[in-house]
């Protein structure tokens, strides 16, 4: 056989694998799926060791040209009791007609009571599973449960939920109030790690009835926030904070916020924190937070009790004055109010770092990443037990933060003027 004819022979040779392997057999088309785009998880009867599993599907015929005409609700509801997450696509399929999918699905809501279960860590490892359950998948834990959240969560301007949910998250990881590494990925990692401490999104429909006397912004969570209006119910703020995969407590978002400021890995920028007037004790200050460099993290393991040196160089940017104090060539009182937002700064992290010890027995911050680097081998730090050692660890704190600005208005008025 010449060359010209082998070369005829593998040209329709592989035209005829190229037939074969561009079937497309198992596809489906976009309108005979249901899409999921948030998924609750509520405890059943422990004895039964099933769950309570709620859906929200979305209707992919709703749209902006359709938002306010009513003719098209934008997502439906459905819940049941199931073995996992899982097989419960198929149970779906005997209300809902079309192919249950998790490829849309960003968040998976869990309710508290369910979250603090020893058992919950078996159940939320089925989405390591399952592929069509990315990743990146954000947990929330509600205070109430799961199927009431979803329920009452009734966005009055983004109609669509996982828009809704996206938004407000995003906003709520800008500014602190809530953690950013609340993905099932670094659930998994954590849990796995067995040395820190995971923070998921708090949130809730279950609000409060009246203000509470002395509450500043941040100091809250969850439901604690009296407001009035015209609105969704639903607030997100604070963490809920797991260890070794189980919820064993709550933070408020200003906790939150001094999570992000100590640990290089969550990223939030612009925190907004308040803190006392120093020139006059009837009014606060609210100042916005940035880093200047990345946090430096110190250890000495080796020789008795654990020390943990922390170095923050901080940006604080003033946006309020209601004392009127006047800063503009007055070096006395920039350096007394540096001074006083450094003490106020160090004070609430150093009871929140105590917290840590005291409370949770483990910390928020990443900081075995750091420790883990002080041994040669895994062994040896697995036998150094990190988190058995920090609760006893002594922590020093150094703070270095300068005035970005005082504010646009550098010169107070005379209000006598």
């Amino acid at each position: 056989m010449n060359q010209r004819l082998k070369g005829k022979y593998t040209i329709v040779l592989s035209c005829l694998l190229l037939f074969f392997l561009s079937g497309c057999w198992d596809s489906k088309e976009i309108d005979r799926r249901a899409y999921v785009i948030a998924l609750g998880i509520d405890n059943a009867e422990k004895e039964s060791n099933r769950i309570q599993i709620t859906m929200v599907v979305a209707n992919p015929a709703y749209g902006p040209q359709n938002q306010g005409n009513g003719e098209e609700a934008p997502r439906e509801f459905i819940s049941f009791l199931a073995d996992d997450f899982i097989a419960a696509k198929d149970t779906a399929n005997t209300i809902i007609s079309k192919q249950i999918t998790y490829d849309t699905l960003s968040d998976i809501i869990i309710s508290e009571d369910f979250a603090r279960e020893e058992d919950f860590v078996r159940f939320i490892y089925d989405a390591s599973k399952d592929s069509e359950v990315r990743r990146d998948v954000e947990l929330i834990v509600s205070k109430e449960d799961a199927y009431t959240f979803l329920v009452n969560t009734k966005p009055v301007i983004e109609k669509e939920s996982n828009r809704y949910f996206k938004l407000i998250r995003e906003r709520g990881q800008e500014v602190g109030m809530i953690p950013t590494d609340s993905q099932l990925l670094y659930y998994s990692r954590i849990t796995e790690a067995g040395n820190d401490l995971f923070l998921a999104t708090y949130a809730t429909t279950d609000n409060v009835d009246e203000p509470a006397p002395g509450q500043y912004d941040g100091q809250f969570k969850a439901g604690e926030l009296y407001f009035k209006g015209e609105v969704n119910e639903t607030q997100f703020a604070g963490a809920a904070v797991f260890k070794n995969g189980k919820m064993i407590d709550t933070m408020m978002g200003a906790e939150s916020h001094l999570a992000s400021l100590m640990n290089d890995t969550l990223g939030s920028e612009n925190l907004v924190m308040s803190i006392p007037d120093p020139f006059d004790k009837k009014y606060r200050l609210s100042i916005q937070i940035n880093k200047r460099e990345n946090t430096e993290v110190e250890m000495n393991l080796t020789n008795g009790t654990p020390t943990i040196d922390i170095s923050l160089s901080l940006l604080a940017n003033v946006l309020t004055n209601h004392s009127m104090t006047n800063y503009h060539n007055h070096p006395e009182n920039v350096k007394k109010l540096e001074e006083h937002i450094t003490s106020s700064l160090e004070k609430e992290m150093v009871d929140f770092i105590e917290r840590t010890q005291d409370e949770f027995k483990a910390n928020p911050f990443g900081w075995s990443l750091t420790a883990r680097k002080q041994f040669l081998t895994n062994k040896e730090f697995e036998e150094f037990d990190w988190m058995k050692q920090y609760p006893d660890a002594e922590i020093n704190l150094h703070l270095d933060v300068k005035d970005e600005n005082l504010g646009r208005q550098s010169i107070i008025p005379d209000l006598k003027q």
